[in-house]
């Protein structure tokens, strides 16, 4: 069932990323996984666990994940990153990628084991939160751009963000 629904929601998300945009496609894939996780640690505080309660939850972040984060990160490193270092920035957040999720695969049996399953899936969907303010926030949509136009736009707010924090300091 776990297959089915990630093979199914990634079809959905390779048919929709050009029509609905990759920013969407993450607000809304982040935003059921911050509901999902927040899901499981309720089904696992409360007095008796409802084991539907879990497998919706499962189920839920499987799909917004293969909705979002897990195809649509890899079509915006691929736009966001300028000509000149793609190649190597693509690799390196790939290396990042499967550095954070080697950890959280080592670490998650210890939490499990030491802070219980309420309380892990309780973290993970508060870093889905913030990952989620932080899509809000800062991630523009790419859809429709060419990447000359990306790379322009992208130059320039950084600059922009780069005044502003000067600002700031000189106060």
């Amino acid at each position: 069932l776990v297959g089915l629904v990630n093979l199914v929601f990634t079809v959905l998300a390779i048919l929709s990323i050009d029509r609905l945009g990759r920013r969407p496609l993450l607000i809304v894939g982040i935003t059921g996984i911050t509901a999902c996780m927040l899901l499981l640690a309720y089904g696992f505080a409360s007095e008796e666990t409802n084991p539907v309660l879990i497998l919706v939850g499962i189920l839920g972040f499987v799909a917004s994940f293969a909705i979002s984060l897990g195809p649509v990160m890899w079509v915006l490193f691929s736009e966001l990153f300028p000509n000149q270092v793609r190649g190597l920035a693509i690799s390196f957040a790939g290396l990042i990628n499967s550095a954070v999720s080697f950890t959280v695969q080592l670490v998650f049996p210890w939490e499990l084991e030491n802070l219980g399953s309420s309380v892990t899936f309780l973290i993970y969907g508060v870093f889905a939160l913030l990952g989620l303010a932080i899509v809000v926030r800062l991630l523009p949509e790419t859809k429709g751009k060419s990447l000359e136009q990306l790379e322009t736009e992208l130059v320039h707010r950084g600059n922009e963000f780069l005044a502003a924090i000067n600002a700031e300091g000189k106060k």
